[in-house]
């Protein structure tokens, strides 16, 4: 069960990150970051550049009709860094978006993101660019219950 998350519409800086994109069903969406993401920590360790903050996935599209999920887990960086191959540096959106803080199993993410949407729905304002997860912790550190998620998606300029 999660936790019901308060919805709040904040100023957000942009944020360079590199990652892999993918196209993936729902239940793809955790074993493309199980692994991409420690593949992305080793690529920049032997860049010699730390990640600038906790593992994250852009959601740049999803396709009602097919179920699939245009996806890209990825790291943080504290300035932008050259791609290789299949990974690809980016940038989250700036200006005002709907941040959630999800507390509960990943599961139950999609019932944070519905709300969110609809918020956004309900302020008459459109979603502009690529949303974002950002995973504060993990299974490995706490119990489902107890895992808390960030949702970031951009709105336009009201």
């Amino acid at each position: 069960m999660a936790t019901p998350a308060a919805i709040e519409i904040r100023k957000v800086t942009p944020r360079a990150y590199v990652g892999v994109r993918r196209t993936v069903k729902h239940d793809g969406i955790g074993p493309a970051c199980a692994d991409i993401l420690p593949r992305l920590g080793e690529w920049l360790s032997a860049q010699g550049v730390a990640p600038a903050g906790p593992p994250m996935v852009v959601y740049h599209s999803v396709d009602m009709k097919t179920g699939d999920f245009d996806i890209q887990p990825a790291l943080f960086v504290a300035s932008p860094v050259r791609g290789e191959g299949d990974i690809i540096a980016g940038e989250t959106a700036g200006g005002e978006a709907l941040v959630a803080l999800h507390v509960g199993p990943y599961g139950t993410l999609g019932e944070t993101w519905s709300k969110v949407f609809a918020r956004a729905e309900a302020l008459g304002r459109r979603v502009t660019k690529s949303s974002w997860e950002v995973y504060l912790n993990t299974p490995a550190d706490v119990a489902p219950a107890a895992l808390r998620t960030e949702i970031y998606v951009p709105l336009d300029p009201a």
